[in-house]
């Protein structure tokens, strides 16, 4: 796969190609720092008008609790206007209200306490959610396909 992202990444006419931004965002979940991966993808004018970048990009950094980082790509993302836009600012809410959460749990455990976070399992959710709804549909059932005349 990291071969394949390489080769089609070399070529700037896939750089806006949300196929390849799948790709590196798949690739990018198995490596130790995948916020590296996506950094550098964003520099190279990859995938930058694709909420996708953002939002896993965001994601690694508040797994990593770089949480000024995360909230930083989001405005990134926004100011950019990465499609879908709606659902960047989603994200981006979503994020600030587990902050708001995060705060008011420090506020109230006892000195040295730290939160369990279930970030990642939320997030891994969303995403792939996102990968499944932008893969092609098989046939429906209920409709045989059609045949050629």
């Amino acid at each position: 796969a990291e071969r394949a992202c390489a080769e089609l990444t070399a070529d700037p006419e896939y750089h806006g190609d949300v196929r390849l931004l799948r790709l590196w965002v798949c690739h990018a979940e198995q490596a130790k720092r995948p916020q590296r991966v996506l950094r550098d993808l964003e520099s190279r004018g990859v995938g930058i008008m694709h909420a996708l970048l953002y939002e896993a990009w965001a994601i690694s950094l508040e797994r990593q609790h770089i949480f000024d980082e995360a909230e930083a790509v989001y405005q990134i993302g926004l100011v950019r206007r990465a499609e879908p836009v709606e659902r960047l600012q989603g994200r981006r809410e979503a994020f600030q209200d587990r902050m708001q959460r995060r705060e008011a749990k420090k506020r109230r455990a006892p000195d040295g306490e730290r939160e369990d976070s279930n970030v990642s399992g939320m997030i891994t959710a969303e995403i792939a959610a996102e990968k499944y709804n932008a893969m092609p549909q098989a046939p429906s059932p209920s409709r045989p396909p059609s045949r050629p005349p």
